[in-house]
């Protein structure tokens, strides 16, 4: 488990994104148990609080399940993870847009650059 950690967004909001992009990769699985916070905490070299931080969103946007007594597990609901990825693609989307609005590139050329890098 490695994040390369950046001063723009709150390390817990980072480690949620990492939890989630895992997640559309197929890295971690629907069901799968996840370490303890404390050994996600010692892994990533972050203050507990912060992974319980992360914690508390991802069982917010119903991507874990909290279970008493027991590890957390990935979310095995297949919408829900189909959610996420369209989530994700969408902000990334929306970043892109906002950057290229200012050098007034048309929808044509986006798809046809977009079509010949991927």
């Amino acid at each position: 488990m490695k994040i390369k950690f950046n001063g723009n967004n709150p390390i817990y909001l980072q480690i949620v994104l990492y939890f989630k992009i895992q997640i559309i990769n197929g890295t971690l699985l629907p069901g799968q148990i996840l370490p303890s916070r404390r050994e996600i905490a010692t892994l990533l070299g972050v203050n507990i609080n912060t992974v319980q931080r992360a914690f508390t969103e991802l069982e917010r946007e119903s991507i874990i399940v909290n279970h008493p007594n027991r590890n957390s597990t990935i979310q095995d609901d297949l919408l829900v993870i189909k959610k996420i990825r369209i989530d994700l693609i969408r902000k990334y989307l929306d970043v892109f847009l906002e950057d290229v609005k200012d050098i007034n590139v048309s929808f044509s050329e986006i798809v046809t650059i977009l079509k010949g890098k991927y």
